[in-house]
């Protein structure tokens, strides 16, 4: 009897180690919009809180969040994300690159938080050690605290058609519109 705890004592605690380390997945989308779906993902493995977590431009479905989600860390190269009525968090590092984000809200935190080109139709609020500011179009509110030990770079282009709102109590500078002029709509 005593045999057979311990064995399933073992399962469960390598069961829940194996929860615990990350993997990539990237969206394929190829069966539905359904984020909970295994065949929308690269691996055939729905992606959970440890993992990253890519969109690129070329899925035949756009992800679509059917509940509340967190991911470790998550890029967004071209493609749509829906976030219906409901929240993604991401902990990590964060790439805006391109693509379309709306409804919903973003709460991010992580070390990097990069928005380079992505339009953004949901609320975002943001905690990270420093962030990239270079070209996208925010449409809803922008709430965005720095604590970082390294600079914040922005080379402008940014569109902010709602309120913006930062926080900065990081150790460096936090720099916005160095090259090109950032437009604050919503003030």
């Amino acid at each position: 009897m005593q045999t057979k705890y311990i064995l399933t004592t073992m399962l469960l605690v390598l069961s829940s180690v194996t929860h615990l380390l990350s993997a990539s997945y990237i969206w394929t989308g190829t069966s539905s919009s359904n984020w909970n779906t295994a065949g929308n993902w690269s691996s055939g493995i729905i992606p959970g809180v440890a993992d990253f977590i890519t969109l690129n431009s070329n899925a035949p479905n756009n992800l679509v969040l059917d509940q509340n989600r967190t991911v470790a860390n998550f890029t967004i190269n071209g493609d749509t994300l829906d976030l219906g009525t409901y929240t993604l968090t991401t902990t990590g590092v964060t790439y805006f690159n391109g693509g379309l984000v709306s409804n919903g809200n973003l709460n991010i935190s992580g070390s990097l938080c990069h928005f380079g080109g992505a339009t953004i139709n949901a609320r975002i609020e943001a905690s990270c050690g420093y962030y990239h500011m270079n070209g996208g179009v925010f449409l809803k509110p922008v709430v965005l605290v720095s604590s970082g030990t390294s600079n914040t770079t922005g080379t402008g282009s940014n569109i902010f058609e709602d309120s913006l709102t930062i926080t900065h109590s990081g150790v460096f500078y936090f720099t916005m519109g160095s090259s090109t002029n950032d437009f604050l709509m919503g003030l």
